[in-house]
């Protein structure tokens, strides 16, 4: 796995461990909770696990909360940029 097309497999589900790769975990959710965590050792011809093959992960988290975290930094960032902007053009031109 020394390449990033690799580790972006591994990541996503997709990725068939190889000889070379060993030796090589794999961390998983061991239930529906979200709450606790398991760990595999993999062997040859094994494939990766992954959370973002499950369709429904996206409503596993409270969707509002969600969309405040994604969104709050560009917003920030917009005000910030507004208001920098806003007062420069009000102040008067220096002589």
């Amino acid at each position: 796995m020394a390449d990033m097309q690799s580790a972006g497999g591994a990541q996503v589900g997709d990725y068939v461990v190889r000889a070379r790769d060993l030796p090589l975990s794999d961390i998983y959710q061991c239930d529906s909770s979200m709450t606790e965590l398991c760990v595999r050792d993999l062997a040859v011809g094994d494939r990766t696990s992954s959370a973002l093959r499950d369709s429904n992960w996206f409503w596993r988290y409270n969707a509002t909360s969600l969309l405040v975290d994604v969104s709050l930094g560009p917003v920030m960032f917009v005000v910030v940029y507004a208001g920098r902007r806003l007062t420069a053009w009000r102040q008067p031109a220096r002589s």
